[in-house]
């Protein structure tokens, strides 16, 4: 084995993103940092008419598959949300994804983003926030700093060397995770991440600016 090392690669897969995570972005277990994470191929129209086939076995009522797949693309692909999704449909009837997925996301709310959003600071929500909206800024850009900064009214300016700071206490909390790339973060638990995308408007920041200028509290 120890000739065939330089050639070998192996791949570690499992029902259990938490469980792999713990695996190798951990100190103490020992393949710390010995693998990086990789991008899956998404599932595609096929898995998502299954899905409302089995709907249908179990309640007779049939699903339009294509609501079904706009929610899957609202789970950012996820296969085990989709099946959640699913049994709230069948629990709400119904046939409608939506309603399940509005059901999926209370239940998200109560046991993932209330527990965590009393521990988190402004700093910690706001980089939330950014990261749930996959948006093409990076969390160490200037561009950023200055929003952050803007946002705030604790007096500090949120320099990027402040930000990492903020991103590293986050990352050993378990709150972020790096995505495998320099300087590239991602939060851990993909519920948490969906459902602020949901409950959160894209353009935050901006209005965020803007109602602070409008009532006269801007720096």
């Amino acid at each position: 084995m120890p000739e065939l090392q330089p050639k070998l690669k192996i791949f570690f897969a499992g029902s259990s993103r938490e469980a792999l995570n713990s695996m190798f972005r951990k100190c103490k277990p020992p393949l710390f940092e010995s693998a990086m994470p990789l991008s899956l191929p998404v599932l595609r129209r096929d898995f998502v008419e299954g899905r409302a086939e089995i709907f249908r076995q179990m309640t007779r009522w049939q699903m339009v598959v294509d609501d079904l797949g706009q929610v899957f693309q609202r789970l950012t692909h996820v296969p085990t949300y989709l099946n959640q999704v699913v049994i709230h449909t069948v629990v709400s009837l119904p046939a409608d994804p939506r309603q399940g997925f509005r059901r999926w996301q209370e239940d998200m709310r109560a046991t993932g983003w209330q527990e965590q959003c009393p521990k988190l600071k402004a700093i910690d929500q706001i980089n939330l926030q950014h990261l749930a909206h996959e948006r093409p800024e990076s969390l160490f850009g200037s561009d950023l700093s200055v929003v952050i900064s803007t946002c705030l009214t604790d007096g500090k300016s949120y320099t990027p060397q402040r930000i990492q700071a903020v991103v590293n206490r986050l990352t050993r909390a378990a709150i972020l995770a790096p995505k495998g790339e320099a300087s590239e973060y991602e939060i851990e638990d993909r519920a948490v991440a969906i459902y602020l995308a949901a409950h959160t408007p894209r353009d935050w920041a901006r209005r965020f600016i803007e109602v602070r200028r409008a009532s006269g509290r801007a720096r």
